[in-house]
């Protein structure tokens, strides 16, 4: 399957619907015809990866901005607001810009400014800026990390700076989105208040994810000693959570023998895990790494509950093809 999508991303044209189609068909006869042959099997799986990339490229597609526009207007909702250090970064759904055809306009936007700024904006809020837009950017080395790709398959077509802000709502729209943010903020501030500066920022960026106040020096020693990764809520943060849900509603059950008699305790506790680990995936909001490991750990409670082995080679590759 990942051969299948190298294979996509090595062409120096996008392929069209006819050759994707043809993939998809191709990818269902092979899997027809899987019992018989083994190696059809990874051919489907070849052909699969080939057809999900493109799709994937197709659903995240954006008009992209195609040259510099200066001191322009931009309508739009704040779909994410984030600080980081002294400057924030804005990601816009944008409805309008000035001098943009409307079928030529980025669905999203991604702006950074000066962290004054943030206090007038808000999640959900909608809001008229005054920018300066550039294209996505460009690799600056041969084979270097692409950023502009990164950016485009998060539905993102321009990136800009922000000037100042024009109108903006009084009050955020309410949604569950904006409710996880105040909800970070009453946790990011209740760690602030019983632990001091600069653990406090660690905490809270283990806790709920948000890295802003997190000061140089403490970045640089954790990059140093190879810790850097435990900034990322991923693998050890959503066992820690999900399982010690598992075991503390597990243990919690077995106090009482009518229910350890008649019910399956073991599977209340799954299931209690994978919800409170769905919810950790929310709050976190940290992308592919959170993602990837809520995947695993669900997997591995899925198997308790349909009575299969928890821990096996099996579960791993069904989290890595998800």
């Amino acid at each position: 399957m990942i051969l299948g999508i190298w294979l996509y991303f090595s062409l120096l044209r996008e392929p069209n619907h006819l050759l994707l189609g043809a993939a998809v068909l191709a990818a269902a006869f092979c899997f027809w015809q899987s019992k018989r042959h083994g190696f059809i099997l990874l051919a489907c799986a070849f052909l699969c990866g080939f057809a999900l990339a493109k799709l994937r490229t197709d659903y995240v597609a954006t008009p992209l901005l195609r040259a510099p526009i200066f001191e322009t207007m931009v309508a739009g909702k704040i779909e994410k607001l984030q600080q980081r250090g002294k400057s924030i970064v804005v990601i816009l759904e944008v409805s309008n810009i000035r001098g943009v055809p409307l079928q030529e306009t980025p669905r999203r936007i991604r702006l950074t400014g000066s962290a004054k700024l943030k206090a007038q904006l808000g999640h959900g809020m909608t809001a008229t800026l005054k920018v300066n837009l550039r294209p996505l950017p460009r690799p600056v080395a041969p084979h270097s990390f692409d950023f502009g790709r990164q950016l485009f398959f998060e539905g993102i077509g321009a990136t800009g700076q922000l000037r100042s802000i024009i109108v903006s709502t009084p009050l955020p729209e309410k949604s569950w989105r904006t409710g996880l943010v105040n909800l970070r903020t009453v946790i990011g501030d209740r760690i602030g208040a019983v632990i001091p500066m600069p653990l406090a920022a660690f905490a809270d960026a283990i806790i709920t994810g948000e890295r802003a106040e997190i000061p140089r020096d403490m970045n640089l020693s954790l990059q140093s000693s190879g810790l850097a990764h435990i900034l990322s809520i991923s693998g050890l943060h959503m066992t820690l959570v999900a399982g010690g849900v598992f075991y503390a509603v597990r243990a919690f059950l077995a106090l009482f023998p009518i229910l350890v008699l008649r019910w399956p305790i073991k599977k209340f506790a799954a299931i209690a895990a994978l919800l409170v680990g769905l919810g950790y995936l929310l709050l976190a909001d940290s992308g592919a790494a959170t993602l990837r490991s809520y995947l695993m750990t669900a997997i591995v409670f899925f198997a308790v509950l349909v009575d299969r082995s928890a821990i096996s080679i099996n579960n791993l590759v069904w989290a890595a093809l998800l």
